[in-house]
């Protein structure tokens, strides 16, 4: 067809007139979560439009499937979020949905949902679960988006609350932990989800912010993360942040007093190393704000030198803390064992005995890469430590030092009890 105004005017009706029968189709979608559950468990196009248009024949719509397809438009970046539409509905999403980001929409703040399907977060990170959940056709359909006051002022009453957080120095072990406790059946382990660092660091740049709404919103955004899927499953509830946010532990403690915490670090040469291999985003000026870590001209440092002043600033957000806070200490040397005999229990998990096989079989993988098998690396990072390494990681050696004196006094005063 020639592009002519007329041709153009057709078409932006036809467009006009989809887009009025899919906001029909969505709000009787949103009414039935087993469809939801249904329709989100379809991964491939072609399937998922066919059900798709007969669901909503049923409901006396008809949805043509080239404008379905054209919706379904692969997005591997999730460039959608920079997508400035507004919030479509005034409640949280049923069973089975889950926060994926924190994003701008014309100048608020709102909350992007996706439907995960009934799959259990066994990914080495939230992020890597997210990234399918968004790319389902569902989701890509019906591009659920709630304001920021909604995820608060429509929270249940009866919120998942985490029965532990991981804190970390970033490169010790925290992943290895994380799948360890995913191995449990029915466990939920959220690892590093995006939505919950925006919200901190939002709660962060915002110092004016009341303490009652920065708490509402760590507990809302913590409950929408955790919250039972479909099949209701009641197993622990663990939350592993990022390794910046011990610099927000007394605020996390606020909002979750009685959440029981760790704390793991490592030696700092064998971090600094592994971030001069691959820096993290932490270790990498300008990319995260500096006031988090109290820096002030932070590209004055070399990378090295930068990379320790953010570990010294993550170690002493935990030291700051007093003794018996709550907190446990571990450190790397103690992993994997440290998993069933120390943060188990501190956590109040009880593993049986096919928990505890499966915890004991993840113990033995590669946490970042599951299919491997893990091996040990610390005396190669030792032998390849450069001498600015060397001389970076001394800038944290009282912080470290700090830490093993409190855990060793901690370990000895277990066992006199």
């Amino acid at each position: 067809m020639f592009d002519t105004p007329l041709s153009r005017t057709i078409d932006s009706a036809n467009q006009h007139e989809f887009a009025v029968k899919r906001k029909q189709w969505r709000q009787s979608v949103l009414a039935d979560s087993a469809l939801q559950h249904r329709l989100a468990m379809i991964e491939e196009p072609e399937p998922f439009i066919a059900a798709t248009q007969a669901e909503a024949l049923r409901l006396g719509l008809t949805l043509p499937a080239t404008m379905i397809a054209h919706c379904l438009r692969p997005d591997p970046l999730g460039l959608d979020r920079f997508d400035q539409h507004v919030p479509n509905t005034t409640t949280w999403p049923g069973p089975g949905w889950r926060p994926i980001a924190l994003v701008s929409a014309q100048g608020e703040w709102a909350i992007d949902w996706a439907h995960f399907a009934g799959q259990a977060l066994t990914q080495p990170f939230y992020e890597d679960s997210l990234r399918a959940a968004r790319q389902r056709p569902f989701n890509r359909l019906m591009r659920v988006r709630t304001s920021l006051t909604t995820l608060i002022d429509a929270a249940p009453v009866q919120m998942a609350v985490p029965d532990g957080l991981i804190f970390h120095l970033s490169r010790c072990g925290s992943t290895l932990v994380a799948q360890m406790l995913a191995a449990i059946p029915g466990a939920t382990i959220v690892s590093e989800p995006p939505p919950l660092d925006g919200v901190i660091q939002l709660i962060q740049a915002n110092p004016d912010l009341p303490t009652t709404t920065a708490i509402a919103l760590l507990r809302a955004m913590a409950g929408a993360l955790g919250r039972p899927d479909n099949d209701g499953a009641t197993g622990p509830f663990v939350i592993k942040l990022d390794s910046w946010h011990s610099r927000a532990l007394p605020l996390l403690r606020q909002a979750f007093p009685d959440a029981p915490w760790i704390f793991l670090y490592r030696e700092p040469i064998d971090i600094l190393v592994s971030h001069h291999r691959m820096r993290g985003m932490q270790a990498v000026p300008g990319m995260l704000p500096a006031a988090i870590f109290g820096f002030g001209d932070a590209h004055a440092l070399s990378l090295d030198d930068y990379a320790a002043h953010v570990l010294a600033s993550i170690c002493q957000g935990v030291l700051d803390q007093p003794p018996h806070h709550g907190g446990l200490l571990v450190n790397y040397s103690e992993l994997p064992d440290a998993v069933l005999e120390r943060i188990c229990p501190h956590f109040g998990i009880m593993p049986d005995a096919a928990s505890r096989e499966a915890i004991n079989a993840a113990s033995k993988r590669n946490a970042k890469a599951p299919q491997d098998l893990f091996r040990t690396d610390t005396d190669q990072k030792r032998r390849s430590a450069s001498p600015s390494i060397i001389a970076a990681a001394a800038q944290v050696g009282d912080a470290y030092r700090a830490l093993e004196d409190r855990r060793n006094a901690a370990m000895r005063d277990s066992h006199v009890r």
